[in-house]
């Protein structure tokens, strides 16, 4: 980001989240998010939507519409909406979301299964049983079929890669936090 500090204009950012590459910055209020290029401290695009997560340059927004459904748009790195769906229940009841980042699919766990939502197709592949800690924070896109799975107890965060096919997945670090620490995760690949 070189020198020049990134000032996000407006109400104070209650979510904020870099892509994984470093390039953008979503701030998120709950109420509105706005996606800053981190290079020159601009805002590219402003939503009066959730944010939901990145998919490499792609964002995932959520918003209930006025019939109280959620709807998940995916919009391009300027803000373009490339495509909005309403989700099955599974889907728009849960949290943290990962979009891919080709912007086709979403992941998420549920009562400790993997669950991926095929965007274009609207259908949820059946369940994957995974060893999934408890207190998901985190999920992330970090390979083609691979998402990366941060979960937080008790200030201890356990860091799990899982392959969406077949749900092997292993440990990939664990640590403590201490208590007066300020913290911040990225699943990174």
């Amino acid at each position: 980001m070189g020198d020049k500090p990134i000032t996000v204009p407006g109400a104070t950012a209650s979510t904020l989240k870099l892509s994984q590459n470093g390039g953008l910055l979503a701030a998120g209020d709950g109420d509105a998010v706005q996606v800053v290029d981190t290079a020159t401290g601009r805002t590219l695009w402003r939503a009066a939507e959730r944010f939901a997560g990145f998919g490499g340059s792609l964002t995932l927004t959520r918003r209930q519409t006025a019939d109280q459904t959620t709807e998940l748009t995916v919009r391009s790195p300027a803000g373009a909406v490339l495509r909005r769906v309403v989700p099955p229940q599974v889907v728009a009841a849960n949290q943290p979301l990962a979009l891919s980042p080709d912007g086709r699919h979403v992941a998420l766990t549920v009562n400790r299964l993997l669950f991926v939502y095929d965007l274009a197709a609207d259908q949820v592949r059946a369940g994957v049983p995974v060893k999934l800690p408890e207190d998901v924070s985190a999920i992330d896109w970090t390979g083609t079929d691979t998402l990366t799975v941060h979960a937080e107890r008790a200030k201890k965060v356990t860091v799990m890669t899982y392959d969406v096919r077949t749900g092997a997945g292993q440990v990939r670090e664990s640590y403590r936090i201490k208590a007066d620490a300020f913290t911040a995760e990225f699943c990174g690949g």
